[in-house]
Order: C-alpha cells, then sequence, then structure tokens
C-alpha cells in the first residue's frame, strides 16, 4: 500500500472521530439506568473515551 494511501484527508479524520463518539454514546445510551459496578465503569470509559475523540477533533 502507497504511503498516499494511507494518509487521511482532515475531513475523513475528523468523521472518523465524529463517527467514534457517535458509537460510543449508543453504547452508554444501552446501558441500563440501574447500572452494576462493571457498567458503571464502563460508562465512565467510554465517556473517557468521547473526551478523547473530541481533543483529536480540536487539534
Amino acid at each position: 500500500m502507497a504511503l498516499e494511501e494511507q494518509v487521511l484527508t482532515w475531513e475523513e479524520a475528523i468523521a472518523y472521530q465524529q463517527n467514534s463518539i457517535n458509537t460510543y454514546q449508543a453504547r452508554i445510551r444501552d446501558l441500563p439506568a440501574n447500572s452494576n459496578e462493571n457498567q458503571l465503569q464502563e460508562r465512565l470509559d467510554l465517556q473517557q473515551n468521547i473526551g478523547q475523540s473530541q481533543e483529536r477533533i480540536k487539534e
């Protein structure tokens, strides 16, 4: 694979991060409201992933 094929445009990179955020948000919505400890940790991890993706978009 040529190097040119591996490089994303800014628009593609932002779209990728936005898709990740949407996926994380959907997974959070799917967690039960009365979550157990593991689900609470998963919710926290997903929220951190959203924050990281948002930071990457800003870069």
